[in-house]
C-alpha cells in the first residue's frame, strides 16, 4: 500500500550507519541501509532518534521567513512547504512520495525538501582484481623471499582468500598479475582467470623475485591492454617499494625525474580513460618508499589509495585496509521534472550525518512544480567516479 505524508515545520528525517571494510568496499560497494534520526526544522540539525519513525509535529510559528528564531511566518501559504523523507522512504518506490498542500487556488506551493543520500548496496556481476608486483632488485631487501613466500605473495593471498569467503556466488569474479622491474617481464604475467585458477599460480617463483630497476609506466600501459573490454568492477593493486627511474626508451634515470614521473601519471590517467571507474590502490613498502608517495598520489588520483608500509610482512593486513569511497559534497545536483519541463533545483546545503558516518543529509532550496505532480532526483558523485542518488515523487495533494 503506497504510503503519502505530508510535513510542515518539526520533521524526520533516517538516516544509517556507513560499515566499511576495505575489501568489501572495494569489490562491492557494500553499504548498509538506514535507521532513523530526528531533524529540528528549519535548520536540518540532526539529533539521535528512534529507529522507529514517530509522526511529525505541526509548527505554529507566525513570523516571517528569514527571522532571527529561523521560524517560518505570514500566511502559511506564502511560506515554503518542509517535505521530509527518510532513506527507508527513498529506498523504496512506493513510499518515496510527499504532498504539497495546495494554495487557495488549487494550484501548487513552494516547497524545500529534505532528505537524506544513504549508498545502497551495489553488486556488480563482474569483478576484475588485478595485482602489479615489483620485481625491482631492492626487493631482495625489502621483501626477501623466506622459504616458499614473501610479503608480496602474502598480500595477494590475502585479497584472494577474502574474495573467495565474501563475494556473492552470483558474481562473476577474475583475477590477473603483471610483474615489473626495468620493464615488464612476459613470461611472469598471469592472464586474467577465476579466483580458483588464479589461486594455483600464487607460488614464490611468481611473486618473490628480484632485480632490476623501477618502471610505473610499463605495468600501467600494460595493465591498460590487459583491462581493455573487461566489463563490471575493477581493481587494481599496485605494490612497490620505490619511486620510478626508467625511461620510455628503458635507459636508467634518477628516482622522481620529472619526465619519468611525468609519464607514469600519463599512464595512469590513459588506464582510467579505458577503464572508467577503475579503483586503483597502491602500497610503498620500506621507508625510501615514502620519496615516492606524491608520484604515486599522482597516478591513483587520491591519496586515500596510497598506504605506505615499514616491513613485508604487514603488506597482508595493510592491503585489507583501505578506505571506502566516499561522497563528494560539492558535486551534489537536484533535478526536477514536472509538467514535461525538467529544471534543476539548487541544494541548500549537504553535510555529513554526524551520527551515522558514510551518510549525508541534503536540503534543497525552494521549488515549484510546473503541473500537479513531479520527480525530484538529488544525485552526488563519490570518489571513486560513482555516484548515489534519492529519487522522490512530489504530487499537490488533492482538495
Amino acid at each position: 500500500m503506497s504510503v503519502v505524508r505530508k510535513f510542515r515545520g518539526t520533521y524526520e528525517v533516517g538516516t544509517s550507519s556507513w560499515i566499511s571494510l576495505m575489501a568489501a568496499c572495494f569489490l562491492t560497494f557494500n553499504l548498509s541501509g538506514c535507521s532513523s534520526a530526528n531533524f529540528d526544522s528549519p535548520t536540518g540539525t540532526a539529533t539521535a532518534g528512534p529507529a522507529k519513525p514517530s509522526k511529525p509535529t505541526q509548527s505554529t510559528g507566525r513570523t516571517k521567513r528569514g527571522d532571527a528564531d529561523g521560524s517560518a511566518g505570514g500566511s502559511p501559504e506564502d511560506q515554503p512547504q518542509s517535505l521530509a523523507l527518510s532513506c527507508a522512504e527513498l529506498a523504496d518506490p512506493e513510499t518515496a512520495k510527499v504532498e504539497i498542500l495546495p494554495d487557495k487556488n488549487g494550484k501548487a506551493r513552494m516547497a524545500e525538501l529534505t532528505g537524506s543520500i544513504c549508498p545502497q548496496p551495489q553488486r556488480p556481476s563482474r569483478i576484475t582484481v588485478l595485482f602489479l608486483i615489483d620485481w625491482s632488485g631492492s626487493m631482495q631487501t625489502m621483501d626477501p623471499k623466506v622459504g616458499e613466500s614473501c610479503g608480496r605473495l602474502q598480500a595477494a593471498k590475502a585479497i584472494t582468500s577474502y574474495i573467495k569467503n565474501s563475494a556473492d556466488p552470483k558474481t562473476v569474479v577474475q583475477e590477473g598479475m603483471i610483474p615489473f622491474s626495468t620493464a615488464v617481464d612476459p613470461t611472469g604475467i598471469i592472464p586474467l582467470s577465476d579466483v580458483d585458477t588464479f589461486a594455483q599460480s600464487l607460488q614464490a617463483d611468481k611473486f618473490c623475485r628480484a632485480g632490476g630497476a623501477t618502471n610505473y609506466h610499463a605495468p600501467l600501459a600494460q595493465a591498460r591492454l590487459m583491462l581493455q573490454g573487461v566489463q563490471g568492477r575493477v581493481v587494481i593493486y599496485f605494490i612497490t617499494d620505490g619511486a620510478p627511474n626508467v625511461k620510455l626508451d628503458g635507459t636508467f634515470s634518477f628516482d622522481n625525474d620529472p619526465s619519468v614521473v611525468g609519464h607514469a601519471i600519463d599512464a595512469g590517467r590513459a588506464l582510467k580513460d579505458v577503464t572508467p571507474g577503475v579503483t586503483l590502490n597502491s602500497i610503498l613498502l620500506g621507508a625510501q618508499a615514502a620519496t615516492a608517495q606524491s608520484t604515486m598520489t599522482s597516478v591513483t588520483g587520491d591519496p586515500n589509495r596510497v598506504k605506505l608500509v615499514s616491513n613485508a610482512t604487514d603488506l597482508a593486513g595493510s592491503i585489507l585496509k583501505f578506505e571506502p569511497p566516499t561522497l563528494v559534497p560539492t558535486s551534489a545536483t537536484a533535478k526536477l521534472t514536472s509538467g514535461g519541463v525538467s529544471k534543476t533545483v539548487a541544494i541548500a546545503s549537504i553535510d555529513p550525518d554526524p551520527n551515522n558516518p558514510g551518510n549525508w543529509i541534503f536540503k534543497t532550496e525552494p521549488f515549484e512544480l510546473e503541473g500537479l505532480d513531479g520527480t525530484l532526483e538529488v544525485e552526488v558523485k563519490d570518489s571513486d567516479g560513482g555516484s548515489s542518488k534519492s529519487t522522490a515523487k512530489v504530487g499537490v495533494k488533492s482538495p
